[in-house]
């Protein structure tokens, strides 16, 4: 039998002689579907690739609720605070780049449910690395807006435990960095937001093809 060509040249799966698209991760080979169906195979490798690469078994959508339908439901929310006037088209931005960081950190088919306090450990690293004391401060109350959004719409069962680390920085910190600014050091890492329409931000989670999906 001859294999197949990739539909496209940067197509992520192989063609492999048991006749299915394939893929290497961490080591072992994975299997999404038949040649004939590149389509089928290359939506099931993008379902199924952030469980894969971090060494978790993929979950299928309707065993829970899923990181990408808890962020677009908690858009919808507050899309619709906004056309009430209740919050400022800012704040839905700024809500809106913390739900693309919570879905790239964890991956938007991540089930809520298996979220531990590990995960938000390490997503506290990484943004503390790129924001200075009061963005990073206002980006976790942000996350942890949205997670319990999760609890009080009763889409998940319990809350959210993220640990005792995952809170903002002490006041020290956050008075310390202004007293260096005001001698003139340099107050970088604070990553402003940018606006746009809301009805495409929420396509963003929702189309897999998308690349804060990907």
């Amino acid at each position: 039998m001859n294999r197949p060509a990739k539909p496209y040249a940067d197509f992520p799966l192989f063609p492999h002689a048991t006749g299915r698209w394939a893929k290497k991760i961490r080591g072992s080979f994975h299997y999404f579907g038949r040649w004939d169906d590149w389509q089928g195979a290359l939506e099931r490798y993008l379902d199924q690739k952030d469980d894969l690469h971090a060494a978790r078994t993929p979950r299928k959508p309707d065993e829970g609720l899923v990181v990408r339908d808890l962020l677009n439901r908690f858009l919808t929310a507050k899309q619709a605070m906004v056309d009430t006037g209740e919050i400022a088209a800012r704040t839905f931005a700024d809500y809106h780049a913390t739900c693309k960081t919570i879905g790239e950190a964890f991956g938007f088919a991540r089930l809520v449910e298996d979220l531990a306090s590990n995960d938000f450990e390490q997503l506290r690293r990484s943004l503390a690395k790129k924001r200075g004391p009061v963005a990073l401060g206002n980006e976790i109350q942000r996350i942890r807006v949205v997670f319990k959004y999760a609890y009080d719409a009763a889409l998940i069962d319990k809350p959210i435990r993220y640990g005792p680390t995952f809170k903002g920085p002490c006041s020290s910190a956050i008075t310390s960095r202004k007293s260096g600014a005001k001698r003139g050091t340099s107050n970088h890492g604070l990553v402003p937001s940018t606006s746009t329409g809301a009805s495409q931000w929420l396509r963003d989670f929702t189309e897999p093809s998308k690349s804060c999906c990907g």
